[in-house]
């Protein structure tokens, strides 16, 4: 994610609706296989390392990933 003025932690503050990104910023961390909705695991899977998804929706809404380069 290459924003120079906000984070993609800031943005999922300021525009997710999901009531947990105000405190993890976005972030889910690590997941194991077949613990997301379909659709999402395998968005999460098929965007490259370091890159932002394009908006894709599941029965919970619409989502957008970034996929953290940095292994924790």
């Amino acid at each position: 994610f290459n924003n120079k003025e906000k984070t993609f932690g800031d943005l999922a503050i300021e525009y997710s609706q999901d009531p947990s990104a105000k405190r993890n910023k976005g972030d889910l961390g690590f997941f194991k296989a077949f613990s997301m909705v379909t659709e999402f695991e395998n968005m999460a899977y098929e965007t490259p390392i370091g890159e932002v998804s394009m908006p894709f929706l599941t029965e919970h809404g619409y989502h957008i990933l970034y996929v953290n380069p940095k292994w924790l």
